[in-house]
């Protein structure tokens, strides 16, 4: 019995994705679907990328002339667990959905586990011509 919770207290230190704040946390955003073949994550052609600095900022990432940056965006809970990032759109944390405020498309989101990854996926994605 004692083997079963071994895995699982390891899991709980280990991966702090499961708690209830959002705060610190990064996250991935990318199309539900695809639209069409050259429409694959959104209207620029990658995924969104956040990491939620603080309560009420959030790094919004993006790619421009080759160069991976970022916005500093406000964001606030608006209703449990559903957070508005201004302009981008809304985050349901409950279902780890995200839906476009310009455009209405709906993102399935996930966290991944660093600020770190986001910068690495995004590098992957300059050298492959994204975002340009």
């Amino acid at each position: 019995m004692k083997k079963n919770f071994l895995p699982l207290i390891f899991l709980m230190f280990c991966f702090p994705l499961f708690g209830n704040e959002i705060t610190g946390k990064s996250m991935k955003c990318e199309l539900e679907e695809k639209v069409n073949i050259n429409d694959i994550h959104s209207l620029r052609g990658y995924p969104f990328y956040f990491f939620f600095n603080n309560l009420n900022s959030v790094k919004s990432y993006f790619i421009q002339e080759g160069e991976i940056k970022f916005h500093n965006l406000e964001y606030e809970e608006i209703k449990f667990n559903i957070y508005e990032i201004r302009p981008v759109g809304s985050i349901n944390k409950n279902n780890l959905t995200m839906t476009h405020t310009k455009h209405g498309r709906l993102y399935d989101c996930g966290f991944l586990h660093s600020e770190k990854v986001i910068k690495e996926e995004l590098r992957r994605l300059v050298i492959l011509g994204k975002g340009q």
